[in-house]
């Protein structure tokens, strides 16, 4: 009994491994589900339960069909057929005189579960694990009928009189057993996989939701001053002239937020070419040094010469030229901006630093998002289109950023040759 005991524990192991080897597979390795994968593991566990048997009256007993109900059943009927072509490999390598007995059972048990899972995953989890053990005793029914035709007819010293009745009940108990965890623990990964994506169905309406109110917000003062002005002309033809600058300045203004909010959702590749970055860098900075006198803001550039990279020009140097103003508005008059641009690590480090009021860590944790800005009027998508360009040309942005003493914003590119990322799928 101890020994009986201790062989079918040893094969429910053999069932469990598997399901909870994908199950950690799937949260922590990879985030897509692989079915196939999954068939090919309970066709493993298939093969190795009847690679070890346990021998009793004449009979080997092992839980081959508990994967191949699995299989079918949660993972699909592609998986399910994997399963079972590698009990009947198994089982011819076997032979044995109840060899035509095996086949049979295995197509008549895999074409029910065939018929079986096209509904399956259409019922309630309850019903799901009732069947799933209902049809794993299946086997073991059939095995035990076969038990008593063949004790039958053997002598007395062999009849079911001495058949110890405690290891059948202990057969047909981890037998139950074995298909009820195998089944609880599908219905576990089942309800997280439910849950993972309802989770990121909900991430998404309220990122769609965030989207729209801040295009409606953004969008709506210029159309007001806009609509202010043309209720003014009317009321007022004779300055109606004297408003049009002003009316154009605000539709351009909200033509910018549309475009903004264009870039942020789809960063299009235009046109890689070889870009010598330090004369892209030096021509940058001059370009803001206007917007810094303006400000009282100093604006140096340290540029290493010589760095080249094969990128975008137009959207890197959109992206720096955002992340160059950010830093300028955010410095009071008197305080310095610099670009530097350096070898390092193998890796192109361009670092803008400025002396402006800084970030606390909560601030940090928050740059970056859609529609977070520390500006009045600033929508936060300028420094969102940054990060998301740079990742798209394949490199990387981080921040430091001290209260009242400054932030730096840290690029990296790799210098080896290196395709840039498509943008991001929406």
């Amino acid at each position: 009994m101890p020994v009986l005991t201790e062989k079918l524990l040893l094969h429910l192991l053999m069932i469990l491994a598997p399901i909870l080897g994908y199950g950690f597979y799937q949260d922590h390795l990879r985030a897509s589900r692989s079915p196939y994968l999954y068939g090919v593991l309970l066709g493993i566990s298939s093969l190795v339960c009847m690679a070890f048997p346990f021998y009793y009256l004449g009979f080997y007993w092992d839980l081959r069909n508990i994967p191949m109900v699995i299989a079918f059943l949660y993972a699909g009927q592609g998986p399910g057929f994997i399963t079972m072509g590698a009990i009947l490999l198994m089982r011819t390598v076997i032979g044995g005189d109840q060899l035509l007995f095996g086949y049979v059972n295995c197509l008549l048990s895999g074409g029910f579960l065939y018929l079986m899972s096209r509904s399956f995953l259409g019922l309630s989890s309850r019903k799901r694990v009732n069947i799933v053990v209902l049809i794993s005793l299946w086997p073991m029914l059939v095995s035990l009928l076969m038990l008593v035709i063949h004790l039958s007819i053997q002598p007395v010293k062999e009849s079911l009189a001495l058949l110890p009745l405690s290891n059948i009940v202990m057969f047909g108990f981890i037998y139950i057993v074995a298909a009820w965890i195998g089944a609880k623990l599908n219905e576990t990964m089942l309800e997280h996989r439910q849950m993972k994506e309802k989770i990121r169905r909900a991430e998404k309406l309220n990122t769609l939701s965030d989207l729209a109110a801040s295009i409606v917000h953004e969008v709506r003062n210029p159309l007001t001053v806009v609509k202010g002005f043309m209720q003014l002309s009317q009321r007022r033809a004779e300055d109606a002239p004297n408003y049009v600058p002003l009316i154009l300045e605000e539709l351009n203004r909200a033509e910018s937020i549309l475009n903004d909010f264009l870039s942020f959702a789809r960063p299009e590749l235009k046109k890689l070419e070889s870009l010598d970055l330090s004369r892209m860098l030096d021509h940058t900075a001059v370009l803001l040094t206007p917007l810094g006198l303006k400000a009282g803001v100093m604006v140096t550039a340290d540029i290493e010469e010589g760095i080249v990279l094969t990128t975008d020009k137009s959207l890197l140097q959109q992206a720096i030229v955002n992340l160059m103003k950010n830093a300028v508005e955010a410095t009071a008059s008197g305080g310095q901006v610099s670009l530097q641009l350096k070898r390092e690590g193998g890796e192109a480090r361009i670092h803008i630093a400025d002396t402006g009021a800084g970030m606390n860590e909560a601030q940090l944790k928050r740059l970056g998002t859609p529609y977070y800005s520390t500006k009045d009027r600033g929508t936060g998508l300028g420094t969102s289109i940054a990060l998301r360009t740079i990742e798209t040309l394949g490199g990387s942005l981080s921040y430091e950023s001290k209260v009242h003493v400054g932030t730096r914003v840290t690029i990296r590119f790799p210098l080896a040759a290196k395709t840039p990322n498509p943008p991001l799928p929406e």
